[in-house]
């Protein structure tokens, strides 16, 4: 049995949680995460609900719910190198605060026309967000604690579809559809308020 050569070193330090939650600029992009995707949950499980309630046809509704991953998915493209360029404060900040005008104009859709433009906002904004939340969170860590920075950010990125569909699902059994969709727009201008604020701007910006 040949021994590995190059034995993974330092193990246990690398493994250690209590520097992830002392670092106050990772707490920035975890809970903005959570919110993130908290809203997303709103869109994938509460926004069909709320476009059948403005009478929009199960086709009609179809395409407004492409329309939002299509956008975010083919921006991405542009807005992770821009990201690079500006650093990151500037697309999580404006991203979740376009986001947020997009979630509070669902609650006033009534027709297919003005809900298109609003997933597609949606999708801008999410775009802008998405990728540079995940670099930010990589790049405040030391080089060789980045898999543990991710994973913590991840853990409270992911954990906002769980708390997107509990908090706004409750909001939808006390005050209805256009109610959760003003909440979800709240949260997520507050979280955008909170990266402006907040997030050092030196964070990668190479131009």
């Amino acid at each position: 049995m040949v021994r590995d050569p190059h034995p993974v070193k330092n193990l246990n330090t690398r493994l250690q949680i209590r520097p992830l939650f002392e670092d106050s600029q990772l707490r920035i992009c975890a809970r903005v995460g959570l919110v993130n995707n908290a809203n997303d949950a709103f869109a994938w499980a509460l926004l069909p609900l709320l476009l059948i309630q403005a009478d929009l046809t199960m086709p009609q509704i179809a395409v407004v719910a492409a329309t939002y991953p299509i956008v975010w998915g083919v921006l991405q493209l542009f807005t992770g190198p821009l990201s690079d360029r500006i650093g990151r404060r500037i697309p999580i900040g404006a991203g979740m605060l376009v986001q947020a005008a997009a979630l509070s104009s669902f609650s006033l859709t009534q027709q297919l026309a003005p809900a298109l433009i609003a997933a597609a906002v949606l999708g801008i904004g999410t775009a802008l967000a998405y990728p540079a939340l995940i670099a930010a969170a990589v790049d405040m860590a030391p080089e060789d604690r980045r898999p543990s920075a991710l994973g913590f950010f991840r853990m409270w990125r992911d954990a906002g579809y769980v708390a997107g569909a509990l908090v706004f699902g409750s909001v939808v059994d006390l005050w209805g559809l256009p109610a959760a969709a003003a909440a979800a727009a709240l949260v997520t201008g507050l979280s955008g308020v909170d990266a402006s604020l907040n997030l050092r701007q030196d964070i990668q910006a190479t131009g």
